[in-house]
């Protein structure tokens, strides 16, 4: 659990370095914030197709807690 926790603030991380970039720089390069936003789509449709299309781990019978 402590793995997906890391992973996400991870990504919060990339996202805000993300804005900062587009802050700082974004007056030199203007088009820099449309780059991030077809980046950020197409992560995101990745992360879609990773979730529709990993299979779950197949339900086993326990003999008690762990």
């Amino acid at each position: 659990m402590m793995d997906n926790d890391t992973n996400i603030s991870t990504e919060q991380m990339n996202y805000i370095m993300q804005f900062g970039y587009i802050a700082l720089f974004g007056t030199t390069f203007p088009i820099a914030a449309f780059v991030c936003l077809c980046c950020n789509y197409l992560l995101i449709k990745a992360m879609k197709n990773n979730f529709e299309y990993s299979k779950r781990i197949f339900p086993e019978i326990s003999l008690g807690i762990g």
